[in-house]
């Protein structure tokens, strides 16, 4: 389709049925007609008409590139019916694309010229995930780096779901997250590293929790010592945007993951200042990070000391702030004394429950090791 035709197709269905009703194949019926392709309402048809994800594995022979086809399935789903879809595929390899519709379970298409990995989903435009066979994940992972946003998303999300369903290394997923922790867009930068805290809070022992802490901080602490922190309010205001928000990202994988001490030095004493009243002493961009870092290294008298200012508060996000900090105890010492002040008179019934949430997660890491 590309934007002009989709656009000149939601215009056409807008003039057909304005004042009116009209079903999703009206809609698909305009777009198709601004296409010049029927085809467009099938393969619609094959996204909205059945559930899940299509999964398509791409294999480079000498024939060409073998495509495949099944919905995608994590490790102990049961298997279902085959299912097939109208799939609009485009391959890359560097600037050279190769676009085709993807029709029934598999297809063999050409080789994409120019150099390079093969990139099976162009732009990251298609509502699907992709598997590769060794050399293919190696050589795309070696280029993260450098893919565009979108791209390097789509390699996140596809190589964690292979991962998931049990035919990924957990060398090749860190080796893929040690790649996109230097690539330009922040959310390729640190999709990988929310995905490793997920993992790591419900399935690590004791010792596997030293070293994943040291494992986090390899590959995500060299980008954030490279842009910089000063905890001071506005300190980094003139800067693009893109790098605030990427360094706010990276805060709690550096923080609370990784465990850096200096860091974790640093946080808490400017979120102890900020609670006893020094409201130079942190910006309120790192400070739920802050607080909790605080709670974790300073335990009880802190924690009394930080319900004191939340009470006193009309600030409802400090409040908030506050809470999750407060639930975000790391021993069974810390989370006795949050569970009393979750439940102390004048806590509003949000925060005590914000507070419980945070608790069960702790307590169900804690049962794992």
């Amino acid at each position: 389709l590309g934007p002009d035709k989709f656009a000149k197709g939601v215009n056409l269905h807008l003039q057909r049925y304005r004042h009116g009703n009209a079903t999703a194949d009206d809609f698909f019926r305009s777009l198709g007609e601004a296409a010049g392709d029927a085809k467009v309402v099938t393969a619609m048809r094959t996204f909205t008409d059945q559930t899940g994800v299509p999964l398509v594995s791409a294999v480079e022979n000498a024939q060409g590139i073998a495509l495949t086809q099944a919905r995608y399935r994590p490790l102990g789903v049961a298997a279902s019916a085959p299912q097939t879809w109208m799939i609009p595929l485009c391959l890359a390899r560097g600037e050279n694309r190769s676009c085709s519709v993807m029709q029934g379970a598999s297809v063999t298409v050409p080789k994409v010229a120019g150099n390079g990995p093969l990139m099976p989903n162009a732009g990251g435009a298609v509502y699907s995930r992709f598997r590769l066979d060794d050399a293919g994940w190696d050589q795309l992972i070696a280029a993260a780096a450098t893919l565009p946003g979108k791209e390097a998303l789509a390699v996140a999300d596809s190589l964690w779901a292979d991962f998931d369903a049990g035919t990924a290394s957990f060398e090749r997923v860190i080796a893929a997250a040690r790649a996109l922790s230097r690539n330009p867009e922040r959310l390729a930068v640190i999709e990988l590293g929310y995905r490793l805290k997920d993992l790591a809070s419900s399935a690590l022992t004791e010792q596997q929790r030293t070293q994943y802490h040291a494992l986090m901080l390899s590959i995500y602490g060299p980008r954030l010592t490279a842009l910089g922190l000063n905890v001071k309010p506005g300190a980094h205001a003139r800067e693009p945007t893109q790098a605030q928000a990427l360094r706010q990202s990276l805060l709690p994988l550096v923080a609370l993951e990784g465990r850096d001490p200096k860091l974790r030095a640093q946080l808490a004493t400017a979120a102890a200042a900020y609670v006893g009243g020094d409201t130079q002493a942190l910006d309120p961009a790192f400070r739920g990070v802050a607080l909790m870092v605080a709670v974790q290294e300073r335990g009880a008298p802190f924690m009394t000391q930080l319900q004191g200012a939340m009470l006193k508060s009309t600030d409802s996000l400090f409040r908030q702030h506050g809470a999750e900090a407060l639930g975000a105890a790391n021993t069974p010492e810390q989370a006795q004394e949050s569970l009393r002040l979750a439940l102390a008179p004048g806590m509003q019934s949000l925060e005590t429950v914000q507070i419980l949430f945070g608790l069960a997660i702790f307590a169900l890491g804690y049962a794992a090791r």
